[in-house]
């Protein structure tokens, strides 16, 4: 296969024959590559063509041969993502995710835990954090997709709290600690290992809607003497106010980032089923849920969206959704009947630790994701 190779003002497009690691997204124009110039990484072998120089987006497929294990029957347990050949079949065969996310169970958290806080980008590598069983805990637990592990606890022990940002860099924001049901808008930074106080936001509130990072961080609704509609945003140093959201609830579901928030179902003196997404400066409705409900929880983004759990007056659900941007759909449900899960992760990669339910706090914990599978290709 030929690349058509773009030359610029008459000149050769540039080629590195003699890199040591491979070529990513900001070896682009700026440096003088073009589209067809070729990479070669001399450490693994491997050689790269450029198809786009877009400045701070180059793109460069590999073109190195690829040569499957030949195997005369297929693999008893093979790993995600292994190929071979199945020489008496004459197929070639990859073990792959398929299908439709499916909720599986994980191993438990070490104590029931619910209206902690969850955070991290799947659900390998999530931490949750505080908590609430019949007191206010300050437990920070990590799982690694396989088990927990006990981390630094935090400085307040608090429920009903949100978190943003990655286990590594993690902020908590507002909570519950006990009568008069709001903190004083106690946010706090982790780096992996130890806890420090952040600066606090203007807001004393509970059951919050937040998405971010330590550095970009939006915050919206909520409720403490009453229910709330104000909206708040962090830049690493300072809060400041956002446009307000045009309903006022708490216990909502929020994905998203700062500037595209999806904030879905919630309550005010009834349930709700509204969904509403915030674009950096405005608020846009966007398509209602199947069933109106509060304390359920979501991740992903604004267009990719997963949502489950939550309890309309006295049922609960583990009804799960998805949202494509334009429209819901109704998912596999929940292994469990539950609320004020510590979600995390993604709309196909989401972990579900803990909440409760009719039964009382558990510390039962799913993950949602899809099954792994064994694609097969005839060769002709």
């Amino acid at each position: 296969m030929s690349t058509n190779r773009i030359i610029l003002n008459n000149a050769p497009p540039k080629d590195n024959l003699s890199a040591v690691v491979d070529p990513s997204t900001s070896n682009d124009s700026t440096e003088g590559y073009a589209v067809g110039s070729t990479w070669t990484n001399v450490v693994t072998k491997e050689a790269f063509t450029c198809t786009s120089v877009s400045v701070g987006a180059a793109n460069w497929v590999s073109t190195t041969a690829f040569a499957p294990t030949v195997l005369a029957a297929d693999p008893a347990t093979p790993a995600l993502g292994q190929v071979w050949f199945n020489s008496t079949t004459n197929t070639l065969k990859t073990h792959t995710l398929v299908g439709t996310p499916v909720w599986a169970y994980t191993a438990p958290l070490p104590s029931p835990t619910s209206a902690a806080a969850g955070v991290g980008p799947s659900v390998n590598d999530a931490l949750v954090i505080a908590g609430y069983n019949g007191g206010w805990l300050t437990a920070t637990r990590n799982f690694n997709g396989s088990a927990w592990s006990t981390n630094t606890p935090t400085l307040v022990g608090r429920s009903d709290l949100r978190a943003v940002g990655s286990t590594s860099a993690a902020m908590t924001i507002d909570g519950n600690v006990g009568s008069p049901y709001a903190t004083t808008s106690d946010v706090t930074l982790f780096d992996g290992s130890v806890w420090t106080n952040g600066v606090s936001a203007l807001t004393v509130r509970y059951n919050v809607c937040a998405v971010g990072s330590q550095t970009d961080a939006l915050l919206s609704t909520g409720i403490n003497t009453g229910v709330l509609s104000t909206s708040e945003k962090f830049n690493g140093t300072i809060w400041a106010t956002a446009t307000n959201s045009p309903l006022a609830r708490h216990a909502a579901a929020s994905s998203g980032t700062p500037t595209a928030m999806l904030v879905t179902g919630g309550r005010a003196s009834n349930a709700y089923a509204q969904v509403y997404e915030y674009n950096g400066s405005t608020w846009v409705g966007m398509a209602t849920i199947s069933s109106a409900r509060y304390r359920l929880r979501g991740t992903g983004t604004s267009t990719d969206t997963t949502i489950f759990g939550g309890v309309n007056g006295s049922t609960y659900t583990g009804l799960t959704e998805h949202f494509n941007g334009t429209a819901w759909t109704t998912m596999s449900a929940m292994l469990v009947i539950k609320i004020d899960m510590a979600a995390s992760g993604a709309s196909t990669s989401a972990l579900s630790p803990g909440g409760a339910n009719s039964g009382g706090v558990v510390s039962t914990s799913e993950s949602y994701s899809k099954p792994a599978a064994t694609a097969t290709f005839t060769v002709v």
